[in-house]
């Protein structure tokens, strides 16, 4: 009896244990549904902006039109659409965010890239397009993508191709909107121009390789801008006397060893050229006489390597100076070995600028000396602030 009296007592303090706990647990679940209720009327500040806000927010995550973000990865806006259906249904919304497409991905399936090509030019609806296809080594198989941009002719505004000639798009047709058309081929037969682009109003910038250069017809006289990489002098005078409207030229000039004597090159009048840069392949024999070909009085920027200044390249440039009857603000000397740098500064007091970069490739501008801006041409593609908000967002799930 002693004991079952004992199991009362304990039922009964367990009873009120009991309802004490309960009595906790009922005040700790009102105290989170009070929390909850405020969690769930704060707005994120983010979700807050209006659309039009968070799409130019998007544009600025972007690099820089024309160029081209990466199809996928870090970068892209396909990034964008995987953050939350909100901020998804604004990218998608958005046409700007697919206009600039690059397809020259050889580590990508061609099938892929088709594919992703075709989604893009469709979420760009009327948005005028910068378009790259191909490598410079000419691996891929150019005929789908060609296929695929054609159409979307029109929209054309800048335009980066690598291919062969034979794989050339037709181009005769208008292009209301192209404004600048870089181009590559990979034939090196042929015996006359084969394109002809006439039909490009809007047309001011041009880069091209040796190759295009002889198999291509542009309306010359109506660019302001001209990039020539390996050509001949010969094939450089035949164009520059065609352009004289130029504010930019930049030539990659390539010249063998022969003949022993040098051609005679006729004067080049370019009365509004700002800027002329002037490159060398190692391989080749300087072209020392060149630069005296050109009477470019509006001058301001002038990048040239130190051999083809000749033997003695400060008297070299006085003379072009005095014969062009230009002002230059900055110049740059190129070269493996550059002596004497403050002797130029001594020579010409008058030039509030000269920078000093040893022998580059092509276009490569990493290797700055002296008193040269080491960013001058480096390109933030987006403001890092937007890109650390979208891709911290992404990560953290909205």
């Amino acid at each position: 009896m002693l004991a079952l009296e004992s199991d009362r007592t304990r039922v009964a303090a367990i009873e009120a244990q009991i309802l004490i706990h309960e009595r906790s647990i009922s005040e700790l679940r009102a105290t989170k549904e009070l929390v909850q209720s405020r969690i769930d009327s704060f707005k994120y500040p983010v979700l807050t902006l209006p659309n039009e806000i968070i799409s130019e927010i998007f544009v600025h995550f972007l690099p820089t039109y024309p160029l081209r973000p990466p199809l996928v990865g870090v970068g892209s806006p396909t990034v964008l659409t995987h953050i939350c259906h909100s901020w998804r249904a604004i990218a998608l919304g958005t046409p700007v965010l697919w206009r600039a497409i690059d397809l020259s991905h050889s580590y990508m399936p061609a099938g892929v890239q088709i594919d992703v090509g075709n989604l893009w030019l469709s979420r760009s609806r009327c948005c005028p397009l910068s378009l790259k296809i191909g490598t410079e080594d000419f691996e891929m198989h150019i005929s789908p993508y060609i296929d695929l941009i054609v159409p979307h002719r029109a929209r054309w505004e800048h335009l980066e191709i690598n291919l062969e000639l034979s794989d050339l798009p037709p181009l005769t047709a208008s292009m209301p909107l192209l404004r600048s058309l870089f181009i590559t081929l990979g034939d090196v037969h042929f015996t006359s121009p084969t394109v002809a682009i006439l039909e490009a109003p809007l047309l001011r910038s041009v880069r091209l390789d040796d190759v295009t250069a002889e198999a291509i017809i542009l309306p010359w006289s109506q660019l302001t801008s001209l990039t020539l990489n390996r050509v001949y002098p010969r094939e450089c005078v035949r164009l520059l006397q065609q352009t004289p409207d130029l504010v930019y030229c930049e030539l990659f000039l390539f010249y063998e060893h022969y003949p022993a004597v040098p051609e005679v090159l006729p004067r080049l009048s370019l009365p509004r050229l700002e800027t002329l840069i002037m490159l060398e392949g190692q391989e080749t024999s300087p072209v020392t006489e060149y630069l005296r070909t050109f009477a470019v009085p509006a001058l301001s920027l002038l990048q040239v390597p130190e051999p083809f200044l000749g033997p003695d390249p400060i008297e070299y440039l006085k003379s072009f100076i005095s014969d062009a009857g230009c002002n230059l603000r900055t110049v740059v000397v190129t070269g493996q070995e550059i002596a004497f740098k403050n002797s130029y500064r001594s020579a010409f007091p008058a030039i509030p600028e000269f920078n000093f970069r040893r022998y580059h490739d092509y276009d490569d501008y990493s290797d700055v000396e002296d008193d040269a801006d080491p960013n001058a041409r480096s390109v933030m593609p987006f403001p890092l602030n937007f890109r650390s908000l979208i891709l911290f967002l992404n990560a953290s799930g909205g």
